[in-house]
């Protein structure tokens, strides 16, 4: 095994689980969580016997298995929770969300997830979400023109991130889409609301509430 190689349980079946390899010193293998965690130590024996490496391909594999479940916002002002998918990935703010259409709209419309900092709207065009938020919770202005932050963000792989000589710290952000087949069904998820603390709650019964 060599340093910066991704590593997980035989069988896994979630991303969650993947490491990513550090070091090997003296019959140990150093190691921490692919989406961030502390550092861990394995029993090179134990290591070799119980994991294996995964490559991109199967990494990829890992990323389309969906389930659905329901997040609750960390926020002790806020009691807010929504039916949502995750495979397992997760960022500095916890469970990343991907959530249907409708579930969207729903809670752009009633103002649960949205305020005067952040601008989020389904774009036609891309055929998924653009969010806009200032970073400095400074007030989007509703005639800001948002072509320019769009194609940036459109060219620069889904963000583009600036300094708005009067909003502010900006990014731009184009959700990822992905579709995929859960109960019988075709699903399509947006990732959207990454800079809200999301943790995971009760498996959901139905993946539509």
């Amino acid at each position: 095994m060599k340093k910066d190689e991704i590593w997980g349980p035989k069988g896994t079946d979630t991303l969650a689980d993947l490491m990513v390899i550090e070091d090997v010193i003296q019959g140990t293998v150093y190691a921490y969580p692919k989406f961030g965690g502390r550092r861990g130590a394995i029993d090179l024996a134990d290591f070799e016997r119980s994991y294996q490496r995964f490559d991109h391909d199967m990494i990829r594999a890992l990323s389309m298995r969906f389930k659905p479940t329901t997040l609750v916002l960390d926020d002790p002002e806020e009691e807010l929770s929504i039916t949502a998918f995750t495979n397992g990935e997760s960022y500095s703010c916890g469970v990343r969300p991907f959530f249907e259409k409708d579930v969207i709209l729903r809670h752009i419309e009633d103002g649960s997830l949205t305020d005067a900092t952040r601008k989020v709207w389904f774009d036609e065009g891309l055929g998924t979400f653009v969010e806009i938020f200032s970073h400095d919770y400074r007030e989007i202005p509703a005639d800001l023109d948002v072509s320019a932050l769009v194609e940036k963000a459109r060219e620069g792989d889904g963000q583009y991130d600036m300094d708005h000589p009067d909003l502010g710290s900006l990014t731009t952000v184009i959700a990822r889409k992905v579709d995929f087949e859960a109960e019988g069904r075709m699903v399509t998820v947006y990732n959207v609301f990454d800079g809200w603390t999301w943790a995971e709650d009760e498996p959901a019964a139905s993946p539509t509430p």
